[in-house]
């Protein structure tokens, strides 16, 4: 009987927690997004952000430093230990992109593979450049937007972001920026 008791407890407890977790994402149509863009964008700028990468039951970590200027992004992709894994060069007008990767790229395939295919790349840096006006401190903000989930968790009170994920299938990939210039 007590352990039956303790058990029901328990199952009530884990699905009122289930409850509250979502009612702390408020989701916004990309229409809603872009009805809440700054009148300027993000164009010129340097920032630094450490990363997660997640497939299925895999982590790759690391740090990110991203530079923009003149339609132009250069985004070093840094292992934890500060060598460099790849080189990237977007050009914003043309839409084009060039990776340079490190050597050793066998263990790292499914992080490459993301970094090459050439829409996500422009899709990071469209949502990174432009956080939404209408965000809440409290709560996140996530847009569907094609086959991906855009999730705002944090932006820095000077209105550019500190932490957004990005969600497809079985990837994920976490940004959180440590300074921005």
């Amino acid at each position: 009987m007590r352990f039956s008791l303790i058990a029901l407890t328990l199952l009530l407890l884990a699905g009122c927690a289930n409850v509250f977790i979502n009612k702390d994402t408020q989701e916004i149509t990309y229409n809603e997004y872009l009805n809440n863009l700054p009148k300027d964008a993000l164009e010129d700028f340097k920032a630094t952000a450490k990363f997660n990468f997640y497939e299925e039951d895999k982590v790759i970590s690391g740090k990110i430093n991203w530079s923009s200027k003149n339609n132009q992004d250069i985004i070093l992709i840094l292992n934890p230990f500060n060598g460099i894994e790849a080189k990237i060069e977007l050009d914003l007008i043309l839409k084009n992109q060039n990776i340079k990767l490190a050597t050793d790229q066998a263990k790292n395939k499914k992080l490459n593979s993301f970094l090459e295919k050439n829409q996500n790349l422009f899709l990071m840096r469209k949502f990174i450049a432009n956080p939404p006006l209408r965000f809440s401190s409290q709560t996140k903000t996530l847009i569907k937007y094609e086959n991906w989930d855009i999730i705002f968790e944090e932006i820095n009170p000077d209105k550019t972001v500190k932490t957004i994920k990005f969600k497809q299938r079985n990837i994920e990939l976490v940004l959180e920026f440590v300074s921005w210039k």
